[in-house]
């Protein structure tokens, strides 16, 4: 054990010792009087000597301690396995931990350590030649004690909190641009975050450059989630590949690097959309990134990143727009979705009519897929996306897919999991019935390749069969009525019971009162929503500058066209889709009647032909003629109530704001007064709107004068469960009150023996519940 007091000694000898502990410590080694502190790692003098001495000595110390320390570190982050010595007080536990940056760092904190070994060889050959004293010592050496020590509290700050990545660089470039001091500190400090930036560099132009990440060790200002992939755009309604496959992480980005964080995500993005689509692509605009200290700033970095932004966003809007055709897809979805060629609809139904009045679970979609095909090569043979467009059958009525979409979209909203209760549609409860034919479930489909797919994806394709299927509904009841005309038309006999002709005359108005609401509601749907929307979206599209300016002009197109179109409105569409019911009633109706009664006789006694088709009597018997009768009066009670509640609720709605184009609809439909709507100054109360006088009563017909079972009481209008329009509920004050049910199938099918026609099986599926409040006293 050496001495624990060198003062018995000269001052010479004392010095002699403590310049060759203090040489052998400088390289981080411990001599005979200064020791290593175990729990500190910090070198101390052990030894009592001059006072003076001791002073210089308790100067050059720190030194001694800062090298150990960042010599430990440096070592500890440049191996690739954890250290075993019990010394290093560092704890990460391996080298994925520490992260590439901190690799680089490491090397070049060495690099500056190797320098501070060179200065202490110089100084051991000085003290050889006789040439050092304590005082020279503390004088050679001064000049790097407040760098080493400064570096020591640096690394001790990065590595208790064990910072990586965008983080360490942030660090480095605050302690960087706020040393002052000499050169050798600027210098120094410039070295390391030079050094550190060069492999977090690399990764940012692998990504602005190429679109790539290598990012082994979650480092990267832009992380990439694998779960989300480009396969479930077409199958997941609420996947975010687009907003969720890479994500910006702000924690991860250097200090210097976060103005251009979006910037940076949206142009790697960009490149890696065109490379998922088999595309090498390589921005021909390259400019080496490089943190040049004293001159790191925004604009060092604007620069490059700029221009690599522009050429991501000029390659990928080429590749949708250009490349993909994504108008002319869009073109092929309004020709068939939105039922602008007109022809394709009729053609379509004549040779699908058959198939779709089965039962759901009866449709062979193969055999429809082919009826489209066919439709589609006779109206569309220079549409070069036909094929894309399929069709299917869908498992749910139309109220019931709003419900579904709706429900979906707040589910995205919220967040992945169940929708809690409290945001469930209070107004449409779920029916517990499946719609049973098909002309209730079948919808088109549109296949898209990636990257269209990003625009065409689920969501949006749902929301475009959406705008399909209410379109379609309007068609079809527009068609089943303009059928009905065959009955009570022009050059037709007309009853000669009294009775029986004042329904013949009721028939025939409510006959005209429905195809003017179906055909000004289809007008205002088409003329009205949908082309004008059309074509701002397309111009808007066109004059697009990125790739995200035309997802979300797309995705505001189909969400102010479902808007306006009242799917959203789950308190009015389902009263649209209850007069819908009517008609088709009517038209079941008339294509029952129409086979009871013989041709008609012209003056000679010979069977007459008019222009419009077989002349039909209206000889009925006197239990037809009595049926006939109440239904007609039943039909038209139920569709002057159901258009007073419709009329009422478009009125409510055309009150509130951005609603003004309902205003259009209301005035097409009240345009003579005969439908009052309630004065918007007065206050609505909850009681129930008033209907206009139907024609059958002013005809004196309805149920009361007809003998027999009256209409309350008669087997025939029992109630029938709705798959598609539940009744909405009485009890609450902001609903429209109940309404009577169209006829039902049961009393057409009663009519005639034959099979149900197609608007028979039409009603039989949505004919409304009835209510005590709904019927007639």
């Amino acid at each position: 054990m050496p001495p624990q007091s060198l003062q018995e000694f000269p001052l010479t000898y004392q010095e002699v010792v403590l310049i060759e502990d203090l040489l052998t410590s400088l390289a981080g080694l411990e001599g005979k009087y200064i020791k290593i502190d175990g729990e500190n790692a910090r070198f101390v003098l052990q030894a009592a000597v001059d006072i003076s001495l001791a002073e210089i000595t308790h100067r050059i110390l720190p030194l001694c301690s800062a090298f150990l320390y960042l010599s430990r570190f440096s070592t500890l982050r440049l191996s690739p396995e954890p250290p075993t010595s019990p010394s290093v007080k560092v704890s990460p536990t391996n080298f994925r931990t520490y992260g590439t940056v901190c690799h680089a760092l490491s090397g070049a904190l060495r690099t500056t350590l190797k320098d501070h070994l060179v200065l202490v060889t110089q100084l051991e050959e000085s003290w050889r030649q006789g040439q050092l004293t304590l005082q020279k010592l503390l004088w050679y050496v001064q000049p790097h004690i407040q760098l080493l020590v400064s570096l020591e509290k640096l690394m001790r700050t990065v590595g208790d909190g064990n910072l990586r990545g965008g983080e360490l660089l942030s660090v480095l470039h605050s302690q960087a641009t706020s040393a002052g001091g000499s050169a050798l500190f600027q210098q120094v400090y410039g070295h390391l975050v030079e050094c550190a930036c060069e492999p977090y560099l690399r990764m940012l132009s692998e990504w602005i450059y190429r679109g790539v990440i290598c990012d082994p060790y979650q480092e990267f200002m832009v992380e990439e989630v694998r779960a989300f992939s480009k396969d479930k755009l077409g199958t997941d309604y609420n996947d975010g590949y687009w907003e969720q496959r890479y994500r910006a992480q702000r924690e991860r980005a250097p200090s210097f690097l976060v103005p251009f964080l979006e910037k940076v995500l949206v142009t790697g993005k960009y490149l890696n959309v065109i490379r998922e689509c088999g595309r090498d692509i390589t921005c021909t605009d390259q400019i080496p990134l490089r943190y040049v200290y004293q001159q790191a700033s925004d604009h060092s970095f604007g620069g490059p990143i700029e221009s690599a932004y522009r050429f991501a966003t000029r390659s990928l809007l080429e590749t949708i727009m250009e490349r993909d055709g994504l108008i002319s897809h869009l073109k092929t979805i309004r020709s068939f979705f939105f039922l602008a060629e007109g022809d394709f609809f009729v053609h379509f139904m004549d040779l699908a009519e058959s198939e779709l009045a089965k039962e759901a679970g009866s449709v062979v979609v193969s055999r429809l897929a082919s009826v489209l095909e066919q439709s589609l090569r006779s109206c569309a043979s220079i549409d070069s996306h036909r094929e894309d467009v399929g069709v299917e059958m869908l498992p749910e009525s139309l109220l019931d897919h709003l419900r579904r979409v709706e429900e979906l979209s707040q589910r995205s909203a919220l967040g992945a999991g169940p929708l809690p209760s409290s945001t469930r549609s209070p107004v449409i409860p779920a029916t517990g019935l499946q719609p049973r034919t098909g002309l209730h479930t079948v919808a088109l489909t549109y296949s898209v390749r990636f990257p269209l797919s990003l625009v065409l994806n689920r969501k949006s394709l749902a929301k475009y069969q959406l705008i399909n299927r209410l379109l379609f509904m309007g068609k079809m009841v527009e068609r089943a009525l303009g059928k009905s005309w065959r009955l009570f038309g022009r050059n037709s006999l007309w009853p000669t019971d009294p009775s029986e002709r004042r329904a013949a005359m009721c028939y025939v108005g409510l006959r005209h009162r429905m195809q003017h609401l179906v055909q000004n509601v289809l007008y205002f749907q088409t003329c009205e929503i949908i082309d004008p929307r059309w074509h701002e979206m397309e111009q808007s599209l066109r004059q697009a500058t990125t790739s995200d300016e035309v997802l979300n002009r797309h995705a505001d197109f189909l969400d102010t066209c479902l808007e306006q179109l009242l799917l959203t409105d789950m308190m009015i569409m389902p009263l649209l889709v209850r007069l819908f019911m009517h008609c088709l009633a009517l038209a079941a109706l008339s294509d029952k009647i129409i086979p009871l009664s013989g041709p008609a006789l012209t003056p000679s006694g010979e069977p007459g032909h008019s222009r419009l088709g077989l002349q039909r009597s209206s000889a009925f018997g006197p239990q037809e003629g009595a049926m006939f009768i109440r239904s007609i009066a039943q039909l038209d009670e139920d569709f002057s109530k159901g258009m007073s509640t419709f009329m009422q609720a478009l009125a409510e709605r055309a009150q509130q704001v951005r609603a003004g184009h309902v205003s259009s609809l209301l005035t097409r439909l009240a345009f003579n007064g005969f439908y009052s709507t309630p004065n918007p100054s007065t206050p609505q109360g909850p009681s129930r709107p008033s209907a206009p006088e139907t024609l059958s009563r002013r005809l004196g017909l309805g149920p009361s004068p007809v003998a027999g079972p009256t209409a309350s009481s008669s087997p025939l209008l029992s109630p029938h469960p709705s798959s598609d329009v539940p009744t909405p509920s009485t009890t609450s004050s902001t609903r429209p009150p109940s309404m009577s049910p169209p006829l039902s199938a049961r009393m057409v099918s009663s009519l005639s023996p034959r099979s149900p026609s197609l608007a028979s099986q039409l009603v039989s599926e949505d004919s409304v519940s009835i209510t005590a409040e709904g019927r007639r006293e």
